[in-house]
């Protein structure tokens, strides 16, 4: 018979009816209940003959989920494609595109507070306040005003 987690803690229905050989489910489904038999000498079996059950019926919830995934899909005859050198080298440009995508996001945000603050606080010399964030995002950053200043406006256009 074949059990699913469902079943476990449900009460005995009946036999299943013989299955159809000549059927693609009814022998995939058999195929299925094999993989779920409990081995007759196992600590489970004997576990679930003192219950009254029988050897092959009993499975073990505790064996299923500690069994390991990736056992599943070699079962089934798929395994996941190895990533070649190639395949890194894509993958971390990708991760590089993300980083910088997010810095722009960043130093744009940045700017746009301070010039926030800046008028709360009643100042409108917008040169000062951006070149105050320019030379505090060179200082954080190991780079020249400058770059500084390319970055922000960088930023400024890529966002906006």
């Amino acid at each position: 018979m074949f059990y699913c987690r469902s079943m476990l803690n449900q009460p005995e229905m009946g036999p299943d009816p013989a299955p159809d050989p000549a059927d693609p489910v009814d022998a995939a489904d058999s195929a299925d209940a094999a993989a779920w038999d409990v081995p007759a000498g196992s600590a489970d079996a004997a576990e679930s003959a003192d219950a009254g059950e029988s050897a092959d019926a009993a499975v073990s919830e505790d064996a299923a989920v500690s069994e390991d995934p990736a056992a599943w899909d070699m079962r089934a005859g798929w395994a996941p494609p190895v990533p070649d050198a190639v395949d890194l080298v894509v993958e971390t440009q990708t991760m590089i595109s993300v980083f910088a995508a997010q810095q722009l996001v960043r130093v744009d945000a940045m700017r746009v507070q301070a010039l926030a603050d800046a008028r709360v606080h009643g100042f409108e010399l917008t040169d000062v306040i951006e070149r105050s964030v320019r030379l505090e995002l060179a200082s954080a950053l190991g780079i020249t005003e400058a770059a500084a200043s390319d970055l922000i406006g960088q930023a400024e256009a890529m966002v906006h």
